[in-house]
């Protein structure tokens, strides 16, 4: 939010405010005085209409005032994947410094606690990529919605990945991209996890292992939402068949592939 909107915005609600009490004594000076008390519950009402017209025009002034990069989280990721689709999927100091240097556009953080993920994706930021943090795998932060809240005011990221659907749709009301991720370990899992995202409704979904061609087809077969592959990518031809499969992006922890 800029510098000043918010004075601005209480500035308007109170413009409102007064617009209510002038129109309810415009009103009351229309009436004869022996009618008053015959219309005093009419008048409360519509007293009540006028101010929940407020509350409604205030809620979209404050919409207005959003970021716009945290309104267009998922835009930003899906243009950035479109240009190159293999993420950097960084665990370690090492990993973040080779990542930050590699070509990748965008990193997906695994790594960090309440105190320095902060700092962590300023680097990301500083080096000119996306940065997607892994929420389950931050140290100090509860599995509630409200630590979708605190990543986005403490960090900035475009999004955040998590296997919490809660966290999920909570991450979509506020703007952030939201990678729902899933591990496919038969077909029951399968079926499990698109039970769970057509209630969560990501913008993305990552499925683990990412060696899976045939279980990426038939997923993307299903749904309408880009597939990210992970897990055990390791080699060219790994990120080849999961994206001839369907995927749109892969995610990798090793550096060879993040200069493909």
């Amino acid at each position: 939010m800029k510098k000043g909107a918010y004075a601005k915005q209480v500035v308007r609600r109170s413009e409102l405010q007064i617009s209510v009490e002038l129109w309810y004594t415009i009103i009351i000076s229309r009436i004869s005085l022996p009618v008053k008390p015959h219309f005093s519950i009419l008048l409360r009402f519509f007293r009540s209409l006028l101010a929940l017209f407020v509350e409604v025009q205030y809620a979209n002034i404050k919409r207005k005032g959003r970021s716009p990069a945290l309104e267009h989280g998922a835009q930003q990721l899906l243009e950035q994947l479109q240009n190159n689709p293999v993420i950097a999927a960084v665990g370690n100091e090492e990993e973040l410094l080779l990542a930050l240097e590699s070509d990748c556009r965008v990193i997906f953080l695994l790594m960090g606690n309440l105190l320095d993920i902060g700092d962590l994706t300023g680097r990301v930021h500083e080096s000119g990529k996306l940065c997607v943090i892994h929420l389950d795998l931050i140290e100090g932060f509860s599995s509630k919605e409200i630590a979708v809240d605190a990543i986005s005011r403490m960090t900035g990221a475009a999004g955040i990945i998590s296997t919490r659907g809660a966290l999920i749709k909570r991450a979509k009301q506020i703007g952030l991209a939201a990678v729902q991720r899933g591990f496919m370990l038969d077909s029951r899992s399968l079926a499990s996890f698109e039970q769970q995202i057509a209630q969560s409704k990501p913008d993305f979904v990552e499925i683990l292992p990412g060696l899976l061609p045939k279980v990426i087809a038939q997923l993307q077969a299903r749904i309408e939402i880009p597939i990210i592959a992970g897990g055990f990518i390791h080699e060219k031809e790994d990120v080849i068949a999961a994206l001839q499969a369907g995927a749109l992006a892969v995610s990798a922890s090793s550096p060879k592939i993040w200069s493909m």
